[in-house]
């Protein structure tokens, strides 16, 4: 059984910023991951954490992102979203 201790362990991804979406209330980041087939992975980021690190986003920029995944049921279908937590230069 699964106690309620917080969580101290998270994801991390290496990457290159390939595109910022300024939303208002979902911004968002996508990135470039990936050595021999590159793929693109995309990250909401809480509007205030944005606006904090919004300097970090530049195109082309290496950043290590932490994140969690989470996941609702809407209209019978599964949606995952991947949510940054914390965001450092590579």
């Amino acid at each position: 059984m699964i106690q309620d201790i917080p969580q101290s362990n998270f994801n991390q991804i290496k990457g290159i910023v390939y595109e910022v979406g300024e939303h208002d209330e979902y911004p968002n980041v996508t990135l470039e991951v990936g050595h021999n087939t590159k793929r693109y992975v995309n990250f909401y980021i809480k509007k205030a954490y944005y606006e904090s690190i919004i300097d970090m986003l530049k195109i082309g920029s290496r950043i290590v992102v932490t994140y969690f995944l989470s996941s609702r049921n809407k209209h019978g279908r599964w949606y995952t979203m991947a949510n940054i937590l914390r965001v450092d230069l590579a």
